[in-house]
């Protein structure tokens, strides 16, 4: 059982708030659909590919509002693309397949390893480590070093919480 679990989505969402990536190394970006600004977007940390697929399946949605019939039906609409993550793991696709099913109320921005975030591969990820270079707009800032991710980490703590 993880810590978040049986919990109301205030406390699920403070119970993994401080969670430091370098432990609990994957993460989960979302925010409301058609918001990549800092006001609606979230950006989670879970000690496993299960733990992230089980956090975006049963409290991601109700973070954004979704409740009772909406609910239980988006629950079933994605029940394969789950499955598929507990297979396949956190790839491209199935971020897509989700977004079809979690949109208008939200989309996953990006979902992978820390390791995958410092090396900034993925557009929202491109976009993340230019901004902490204070580069913004570059299409290709250099990755994040591993020397650098302590500093790296704290940025993400000071502008996503925890």
């Amino acid at each position: 059982m993880h810590a978040w679990e049986g919990l109301e989505v205030a406390d699920a969402v403070a119970a993994i708030a401080e969670r430091d990536p370098r432990k609990y190394r994957f993460g989960l970006a979302s925010a409301s659909s058609g918001t990549a600004d800092s006001g609606g977007l979230a950006l989670r940390w879970f000690g496993t590919v299960g733990e992230l697929n089980q956090f975006a399946l049963r409290v991601e949605p109700r973070c954004r509002g979704l409740a009772m019939a909406e609910l239980i039906n988006f629950k079933q609409a994605l029940g394969p693309v789950s499955a598929a993550v507990d297979v396949q793991g956190l790839t491209e696709a199935l971020r897509e397949q989700y977004n079809a099913f979690s949109e208008p109320a939200f989309r996953i921005l990006w979902w992978g390893s820390l390791e995958q975030l410092r090396q900034a591969g993925h557009p929202w990820t491109r976009e993340l480590v230019a901004a902490y270079r204070q580069q913004p707009g570059a299409s290709a800032p250099q990755p994040v070093r591993s020397a650098e991710t302590a500093d790296f980490v704290a940025y993400l703590q000071q502008h996503f919480g925890g």
